[in-house]
């Protein structure tokens, strides 16, 4: 093959890679094209599917069982994993338990106190939603001091 050739096919390739890493970033891409893209042995695009919030969790399952070993990619992989909102908390917590590589466990932890950390912020929304402003809280919608301490100005703003 002539030098031109194998430029030309590098090239193709590299296009070929990011426009299969954009397709597994996409949270509108379906699974079962997902689950195919974690098949290919290219570890971005792999890092990719494990990080978009719509893969199944089986696939994330199957992920983990396939990449056992300590260092190196396979570690890299489950941790991957480890943060995305997709997987089920039960495996989350095996993770933290039973996982062979102390970097893993830790991410699972971490992964874990972020879903805490966004559920408690969710149950906050909901115990808010639907109060009007008080005068020491910030009005959510204008972000601006809450109106309520100016006489005759009241801000009842619902959020």
């Amino acid at each position: 093959m002539q030098a031109n050739n194998i430029w030309l096919l590098l090239t193709n390739y590299e296009k070929l890679i990011d426009q299969l890493e954009r397709i597994a970033q996409d949270a509108r891409t379906p699974s079962s094209v997902l689950e195919k893209l974690s098949r290919l042995t290219d570890c971005q695009i792999t890092a990719s599917v494990m990080l978009n919030p719509s893969t199944p969790s089986h696939i994330l399952e199957k992920e983990l069982r396939m990449r056992p070993g300590v260092g190196g990619t396979d570690e890299e992989a489950r941790i991957h994993i480890c943060y995305n909102p997709a997987l089920r908390l039960s495996t989350l917590k095996a993770l933290i338990k039973k996982d062979p590589a102390p970097t893993v466990r830790a991410a699972a932890k971490r992964a874990l106190a972020i879903r805490d950390q966004r559920g408690e912020e969710r149950k906050k929304e909901e115990r808010l939603r639907g109060q009007t402003c008080r005068t020491a809280r910030l009005c959510q919608t204008t972000r601006y001091p809450s109106r309520a301490r100016i006489p005759g100005s009241a801000c009842r703003r619902r959020f």
